[in-house]
């Protein structure tokens, strides 16, 4: 008589990241550091860019979260590209300090991944895609349909590799925007943003993304405190 063995699971999985491509460690890290929020970085290009919209620049970077409360910074890391060449964002901010960061939302998917296409210098990915912008107090716009927005200010570069290969882009925020649907009055004094409504938009790995899901807190066995 004969029994079958114990099943045997896919073995781990151990990669040593010392001397392997630059190209491969990203696919790997953006597979397990799951999930990323996006920052939607408009910027502004200049007076010699065009009038209006065309002079807009937007991209979006998921290695990015805040940094720090008391100053409110928040960081987004910028590398050079598939074409090999310093972007726009880092070009622009840098003589032009004042920048909004938007925070997507699902339904912005296709229009995320669009801005994400490497376009000649100087053209506007606000105009290729056809989206609004909106006057606020601030000097570079926010977009319509968004339902949050920093206004932002650069306040230092970081370079995490030479030739400016990769840099982390530290941004001051100054004011943050939100849409009427995602605000949720909280104590005296005190502002919540409603997630469900806010349904922002997570960054996977392997061309995936993600919507929020369902909040859950953690439970009271696990320490947790109404505040």
């Amino acid at each position: 008589m004969c029994t079958a063995g114990p099943s045997r699971s896919t073995p781990d999985v151990l990669r040593v990241l010392d001397g392997v491509p630059g190209a491969d460690v990203y696919r790997l890290l953006t597979q397990v550091i799951v999930p990323r929020p996006i920052a939607w970085v408009l910027t502004d290009a200049g007076e010699e860019a065009g009038s209006g919209d065309a002079r807009w620049n937007l991209a979006p970077y998921s290695y990015f979260m805040g940094l720090a409360s008391e100053p409110p910074l928040v960081g987004f890391s910028v590398g050079i590209g598939r074409e090999r060449r310093v972007k726009d964002t880092l070009v622009n901010l840098r003589a032009r300090p004042e920048h909004t960061i938007l925070l997507p939302h699902l339904g912005q998917l296709d229009a995320v991944q669009r801005t994400s296409a490497e376009l000649p210098p100087g053209a506007s990915e606000v105009v290729d895609t056809g989206l609004g912008t909106v006057d606020w107090d601030w000097p570079t716009p926010r977009l319509e349909g968004s339902r949050v927005a920093l206004a932002c200010r650069l306040e230092r570069c970081v370079d995490l590799a030479p030739d400016d290969r990769q840099v982390l882009v530290v941004s001051r925020v100054h004011r943050v925007w939100l849409d009427d649907a995602v605000a949720v009055e909280g104590r005296p004094g005190s502002q919540l943003v409603d997630p469900a409504a806010l349904d922002p938009l997570a960054r996977l790995g392997a061309g995936l993304y993600a919507g929020l899901g369902t909040p859950v807190r953690p439970s009271e066995a696990g320490g947790w405190q109404p505040r």
